[in-house]
């Protein structure tokens, strides 16, 4: 999946797994995540450094997260992956339902800490954390 900025309609960036929803505890279908060009402008106005480093890699954060969670106030589901910098995706539904993602920021070991230690992030997988899975000790913005 490819994700084009100048698409004038909503594209599926990825999907909502049964396992990801099982694992969250939602009340969600699986199904079709988006991106719309409001959405598109809203990273690029308000997160430019991520919108020019990780939009192409939005499929895979919501893919193959390392982390993924709920957010505790708005509902909204975080993919959290691990590059140089830890890059989170936020996902919330629409009026009528349709996932869209709604943000993408780099975020601190430290805040992944935190919602791990809240319980509010989970790791996306089972068994002993993968190499160069870990939350990026050397990120901290």
């Amino acid at each position: 999946m490819e994700t084009k900025p100048s698409q004038a309609l909503p594209q599926c960036v990825g999907s909502l797994s049964q396992e990801m929803i099982s694992r969250l505890g939602l009340h969600y279908s699986p199904g079709p995540v988006h991106i719309g060009p409001s959405n598109l402008e809203h990273i690029r106005r308000k997160h430019p450094i991520e919108y020019v480093k990780y939009l192409q890699d939005i499929p895979d954060i919501i893919e193959n997260p390392d982390y993924i969670g709920v957010h505790p106030r708005q509902g909204g589901i975080e993919f959290v992956k691990v590059f140089d910098e830890n890059v989170m995706v936020s996902v919330r539904p629409s009026v009528k339902g349709t996932l869209f993602v709604r943000s993408v920021c780099i975020v601190s070991r430290e805040r992944i800490q935190s919602y791990l230690q809240k319980g509010t992030l989970v790791r996306s997988f089972e068994g002993p954390p993968q190499r160069n899975r870990e939350v990026n000790p050397e990120v901290n913005p």
